[in-house]
């Protein structure tokens, strides 16, 4: 028996070396697999952003749906070195993602987020046991966590003491979103709503289509 390693754990098994799960080795089909598995994670870090059971993380989740939505395509490209046609093929998919406003947005957006972090939002303050609204608040982060500051709709009274109960954040919005998607107005400028519908364009024109083509 060979004795263990000095910075090693022995009480762990030995990990096997699985090359066919390596990134650098995956099949075609492993890739597209890949892409439809990041697309289900921006998915659902989006519907957290709007039902996550504690708001301090809601930033935290928008990050994650904008990374996995720009990522989408990221593990397609991979594809490059392993199937034949795929360049050809990808330059129509690039044509139609940057021709459209709601994908450059999100393409920007990614790069802000990772140089110089997530830019303010606003969202709506809500009463979590009656659905009431609140207060439309600026959302950003501090050394404490999550923090809001907004007024009070006209139309709220509260009691002297101020809030009481349990409080949420619902339909963050974010600075500059586009206006128009495949050459249709946009008028639900949430990002969730933004997030959804750029997740549907990317697996209809480009996750679904490279399985077709690539991986079947």
């Amino acid at each position: 028996m060979v004795g263990p390693v000095e910075g090693a754990f022995p009480d762990l098994p030995r990990v096997p070396a699985l090359p066919h799960l390596r990134p650098q080795n995956a099949s075609a089909m492993a890739v597209v697999a890949e892409a439809e598995s990041v697309l289900r994670a921006a998915r659902d870090a989006v519907h957290q952003v709007e039902h996550c059971a504690r708001p301090g993380q809601q930033l935290a989740h928008i990050r994650s749906a904008v990374v996995d939505i720009r990522r989408v395509t990221f593990v397609l490209q991979t594809l490059s070195s392993r199937v034949d046609g795929f360049d050809d093929w990808y330059h129509g998919v690039q044509v139609t993602l940057r021709a459209d406003p709601l994908m450059r947005y999100f393409v920007e957006l990614r790069n802000d987020i990772e140089k110089r972090g997530l830019p303010g939002a606003v969202a709506e303050l809500y009463r979590v046991d009656t659905g009431e609204a609140i207060a439309d608040v600026a959302c950003f982060e501090d050394q404490y966590g999550l923090a809001v500051s907004g007024a009070v709709r006209p139309d709220v009274h509260l009691a002297q003491s101020g809030l009481s109960g349990a409080h949420g954040l619902r339909h963050f919005r974010l600075p500059d979103p586009p206006t128009t998607h495949q050459g249709r107005e946009l008028t639900d400028l949430r990002f969730a709503t933004l997030s959804g519908l750029a997740l549907d364009f990317l697996e209809a024109r480009a996750v679904i289509p490279a399985r077709s083509r690539f991986a079947d």
